[in-house]
């Protein structure tokens, strides 16, 4: 993400367990509510370069934003492997 930047992150929730109901963002005052199957959008716009964790309500599924100043884009790392690049075909 970068400062200054509209920001809408979706969150699916592929569960009804108790710990996974909520989604909290402290610093950006964001305490949202997921609906259970359902996917749930929250916006807001990160003025100040950062890192901010984000959880879950019971503090036990934890995640951080990382916010770079204007102008800085770089690739995020990921150990996912979705996020790699395809195989070229030939």
């Amino acid at each position: 993400m970068q400062a200054g930047k509209p920001v809408r992150l979706r969150f699916y929730r592929d569960e009804t367990a108790d710990c996974s109901e909520r989604v909290v963002f402290e610093k950006f005052g964001i305490d949202q509510q997921l609906a259970p199957f359902q996917t749930t959008t929250i916006e807001f716009t990160p003025e100040q370069p950062g890192e901010y964790p984000f959880r879950c309500g019971m503090n036990m599924l934890k995640g951080l934003l990382v916010v770079e100043p204007p102008g800085e884009r770089r690739a995020a790392s990921s150990p996912h492997k979705f996020h790699d690049a395809a195989p070229a075909h030939e």
